[in-house]
């Protein structure tokens, strides 16, 4: 029988095989071909059985160490006993088994990262995990060690002569990350979202009768007028969106100690948001969409000037 790791290492290879026959037609600028879709959805079923496999297989080795159950939150220096011996925790499988989920089912995923995460009883398949941050604060900034360190600190000398003794004091950093925020406008959420299975132009029938109104006539008076509104058609084109790249390097995604890399999806997401709410609103209709504000027709209501208006504006606007 297999073991856990020789069905992860072949669901791997498995997942590489699949991104490489997508990368391929995405260079080519094509679809998959019958023959390749059929190749692709064989390589899914087989990969899928082995992702069964291996949950089954950890299952049984879990309850073969006598715990049965998924690892529980542990902290820096605790500890899961077992039948035959007590597994120690440490910071580095925590930061391996975390390394191994962000990586997934990337080839860069080592031995060390897979027994660290099944260590902590993380799977690099779930979709998501729970951390629990500490419960103390970091030693710079609690109270009851701030004066310590601070002395440990002026300690040492970093004025000249320079002993080096600084060098010995480690630095700290937040755990957090700052986000600087900026408000934008929710145009696409009050717009009519029209789904396309193409990027062709999508011709809009339109009709306007605004100019037309009726008329009175006689007692037993034939109406003779003919007035019929104006048909027309307005063409939306398609337009495509980047969000630009923010290179990451393995070494980082690995290194950085502040969640960067699920922030970095969420930053992408925004600056599309940002751009397509822009146009919506005040796009030029030259090589982008036209916006609201550009095409909208005149009120015929004029004012003093534009930092003049008054309330019979305002409410000769309704």
């Amino acid at each position: 029988m297999l073991e856990v790791n020789e069905v992860r290492e072949k669901a791997n290879k498995i997942g590489a095989d699949m991104r490489a026959m997508l990368e391929k037609a995405k260079t080519e600028a094509r679809e998959l071909t019958a023959e390749e879709e059929g190749q692709f959805d064989a390589m899914d079923n087989d990969r899928n059985r082995l992702l069964a496999t291996e949950k089954r297989l950890q299952a049984v080795a879990s309850l073969e160490e006598g715990q049965g159950r998924r690892a529980a939150h542990t902290q820096p220096n605790d500890t899961r006993a077992s039948q035959n011996a007590t597994v120690k925790i440490t910071d580095e499988d925590r930061a391996a088994a975390i390394q191994a989920w962000m990586l997934g089912g990337s080839d860069v995923r080592t031995q060390r990262h897979n027994e660290a995460a099944k260590k902590l009883g993380i799977s690099p398949e779930q979709r998501s995990i729970t951390i629990r941050l500490a419960e103390q604060p970091l030693p710079a900034i609690r109270g009851d060690r701030r004066d310590a360190w601070e002395k440990r600190y002026l300690g040492v000398d970093v004025i000249s002569p320079d002993n080096g003794g600084h060098f010995l004091v480690p630095d700290e950093l937040m755990r957090e990350l700052e986000v600087a925020r900026l408000a934008f406008g929710g145009m696409l959420t009050t717009s009519s979202v029209v789904r396309t299975t193409t990027g062709a132009a999508l011709p809009f029938p339109t009709m306007n009768d605004t100019a037309n109104e009726g008329v009175l006539i006689g007692e037993s008076v034939q109406e003779t007028n003919n007035l019929t509104p104006t048909l027309d058609q307005l063409v939306l084109d398609a337009y495509t969106y980047s969000s630009k790249k923010v290179p990451m390097s393995v070494e980082f995604i690995q290194d950085n100690a502040v969640g960067a890399v699920a922030r970095i999806g969420a930053i992408l997401g925004e600056r599309l948001a940002r751009i397509q709410n822009r146009h919506a609103t005040v796009g030029t209709g030259n090589s982008q969409p036209n916006g609201l504000i550009t095409a909208a027709t005149s009120s015929a209501i004029t004012t003093a000037s534009a930092a003049a208006v008054s309330y019979d504006n305002i409410v000769d606007l309704e």
